[in-house]
């Protein structure tokens, strides 16, 4: 099957869920790339994003 349509699957690394969707992709001949997202409650994580994000940006963003 020729998709023109691209399929992208936004997930954690080692979900559960992850393992399903491509399971089921596959069984249907669908081609997918799979984004993966980083966990932000994980502590390490969440230092990283501080680092990354522009606060004020952020909430004038948000703001307007």
């Amino acid at each position: 099957m020729n998709n023109k349509i691209k399929v992208f699957v936004l997930s954690l690394k080692n979900s559960k869920r992850t393992k399903l969707i491509k399971k089921r992709l596959k069984d249907i001949n669908i081609n997918f790339k799979i984004l993966y997202g980083i966990n932000g409650k994980s502590k390490t994580n969440y230092k990283k994003l501080e680092k990354l994000c522009n606060k004020k940006k952020t909430k004038n963003y948000i703001v307007n």
